[in-house]
């Protein structure tokens, strides 16, 4: 791998042990440190979004996105359900590697672990999250606050995320109640309020770099939502309408996501990534499509599983309008985003066999193609030059 550019940096830092000594390092790229927003669908399919085909709904800001930027047409999540594929994100490990193999609310990431949020924080970098974590509980040492995030609000448990009326939000592990939803009452919907705080930590820190990790709850169950509109008179059951307004309102989200960038002048400074944790669940194949006709869904390492939208937009930097057939998954990104940092890139992410990419892929077609990602419950996928899928226990 040429280490040419800050994009591959990200890549490379989320994998490296807390051990890891200064001779286990390759050297870092050269230039400015682009702001980069990685927004995180939970459990929505390729097949929920206009761009990549959608046939019940539009989604005109991720479209967005594609019309801007780059739209990945093979691009894979790092698992086929949420704490896998969030700790393959974060820590740029395949599964193989990797501590979660399932959600297991248990483990939690060991202290010291090499994030991406720690490697871009150690760069420079203001480090905000927003959404659900899933990799430690609060008071553990795998507690977003200790991972690298200068802050991090919203759901620290996955079944606490589950609650979009919760009675509290956590922000570097302590409750921050929500007083409306006292006694189970259902007067302000948690999402609302974790959007808010995404667009108030980029307008914070708008004069210098930052990294802000939108791992945004819906369309996860639980299916609830204020309103179901624009599908309300749809033939559709109301858990099929609720999940399919929960795309929209990650849409909408989206929106003005690029309205803050657009207003605070941040468009051409700012890298925003779009994807999903994994596949969408079986109930949504039949009404919606949401798994875009691929074979499988959410639990399966069938392409329906673990098949992602892909999306990168950094005006200036990125042709508009592009499409790429790369290989890519979720076990790439930490060394991209190293590298933006202006960060060395360590070795042990070629030991681990992920990245081996550049800036060059935002910015052509090459071809590039990962190596063998072990996925969930026991089971393994290995991606090759044909391409070829092996399957093994």
């Amino acid at each position: 791998m040429k280490a040419s550019s800050p994009l591959i940096a990200w890549a490379a830092a989320l994998a490296l042990p807390a051990a890891a000594r200064a001779s286990d390092v390759l050297p870092a790229a050269s230039g400015s440190k682009p702001n980069i927003i990685f927004i995180l669908a939970d459990d929505a399919g390729i097949g929920d979004f206009s761009c990549y085909g959608c046939k019940y709904g539009t989604t005109p800001n991720i479209d967005r996105l594609a019309k801007e930027g780059m739209q990945f047409t093979r691009a894979y999540s790092g698992n086929a359900v949420c704490a896998p594929s969030r700790c393959s994100l974060m820590t740029g490990l395949h599964p193989g590697h990797a501590l979660y193999r399932s959600n297991m609310d248990q483990l939690f990431l060991p202290s010291g672990q090499m994030t991406v949020a720690r490697v871009l924080h150690d760069g420079g970098y203001a480090t905000g999250g927003f959404g659900k974590w899933g990799l430690g509980h609060p008071g553990t040492v795998g507690a977003a606050e200790k991972e690298g995030f200068d802050v991090f609000f919203g759901y620290y448990d996955q079944v606490h995320a589950h609650d979009y009326y919760t009675n509290h939000l956590v922000r570097n592990g302590t409750d921050v109640p929500i007083p409306e939803n006292a006694g189970g009452q259902k007067r302000v919907y948690s999402h609302n309020l974790i959007a808010n705080e995404t667009l108030k930590f980029i307008e914070q820190n708008k004069d210098h770099p930052f990294f802000c990790y939108a791992a945004w709850t819906p369309p996860h169950a639980n299916y609830v939502i204020p309103s179901d509109a624009p599908y309300t008179d749809r033939p559709w059951s109301q858990v099929v309408k609720n999940y399919a307004a929960m795309v929209g309102l990650v849409d909408k989200d989206v929106g003005r996501v690029l309205q803050k960038l657009k207003d605070l002048g941040l468009d051409d400074k700012t890298l925003v990534i779009f994807a999903s944790d994994n596949g969408a669940n079986q109930e949504f194949i039949k009404p919606l499509g949401s798994t875009g006709g691929l074979r499988g869904y959410k639990r399966l390492l069938y392409e329906g599983g673990t098949r992602a939208p892909f999306l990168a937009r950094w005006p200036g930097h990125i042709p508009p309008g592009s499409t790429s057939p790369i290989l890519t998954t979720f076990i790439d990104m930490p060394p991209r985003r190293a590298l933006m940092a202006s960060r060395s890139c360590p070795r042990c992410w070629a030991r681990n066999r992920s990245p081996r990419t550049n800036m060059s892929i935002l910015k052509s077609t090459s071809r590039f193609f990962s190596s063998p990602c072990a996925g969930a419950i026991g089971k393994a996928i290995a991606w090759a030059p044909r391409p070829r899928w092996n399957s093994t226990t």
